[in-house]
């Protein structure tokens, strides 16, 4: 299965996996029209936090279509935390119509020992020069801006 099939499935797993609850109990599932996905195009950096502490993270973000993004995800350790080993994986996503962007991990380029892929969930500042929000696997912040 190549990179963007993997990407589509991950997609739709996250989106069941969010949606599920919901369509249980009828609800429908949320819009997704076509969103203009362009603003967050670049290299974004700045920090996340998850169970290793708070760890530098590098984001190169490529729009698709219809709201739909590839990313690259570069980890690595920062001064106040040098323990932490790098690592970069590809992630797919998209952005709601309200906004928001969602992000998943999809591919390792290269992964440390017990390293897990993590998911990106936020917005951009209304100046479109920050982007930031949860990283919902380990319920934490992260921040980045542009570059």
């Amino acid at each position: 299965m190549n990179r963007l099939a993997r990407a589509a499935a991950a997609l739709a797993a996250a989106a069941l996996a969010a949606c599920s609850p919901a369509l249980r109990q009828g609800a429908t599932p949320p819009e997704r029209t076509e969103p203009d996905a362009t603003p967050l195009a670049g290299r974004w950096t700045g920090t996340y936090t998850c169970g290793q502490g708070e760890t530098g993270l590098t984001l190169t973000i490529t729009p698709g279509v219809m709201g739909q993004l590839e990313a690259r995800f570069e980890f690595r350790a920062l001064p106040s935390n040098p323990s932490v080993p790098s690592g970069e994986y590809w992630m797919a996503g998209w952005v709601t119509t309200d906004g928001h962007v969602a992000l998943v991990g999809v591919e390792w380029i290269r992964q440390p020992p017990n390293y897990i892929m993590v998911g990106l969930w936020g917005r951009l500042s209304a100046d479109r020069r920050r982007f930031s929000g949860i990283v919902p696997e380990c319920a934490a912040p992260f921040s980045l801006v542009r570059q």
